[in-house]
């Protein structure tokens, strides 16, 4: 059985990862790559996953200072 590359905001949001409000949000303002199929929007879920570490990691470094 394969798995799904493409998941709508709200079987995202049932993984636990991001409030289906936070998702819209991002997706309205162009932070998250998405597909249109209809009226459901489609997120690449792995590329999400590596967009959210890419982040993580950018906001850890900048905290860390020059200690």
């Amino acid at each position: 059985m394969q798995q799904k590359i493409f998941y709508t905001i709200r079987e995202i949001a049932e993984t636990g990862l991001m409030s289906e409000y936070a998702l819209r949000r991002m997706v309205r303002n162009g932070d998250i790559p998405c597909i249109y199929s209809g009226n459901r929007c489609l997120i690449n879920y792995n590329m999400l996953l590596e967009l959210i570490n890419s982040r993580d990691s950018r906001i850890y470094e900048s905290n860390r200072g020059d200690r």
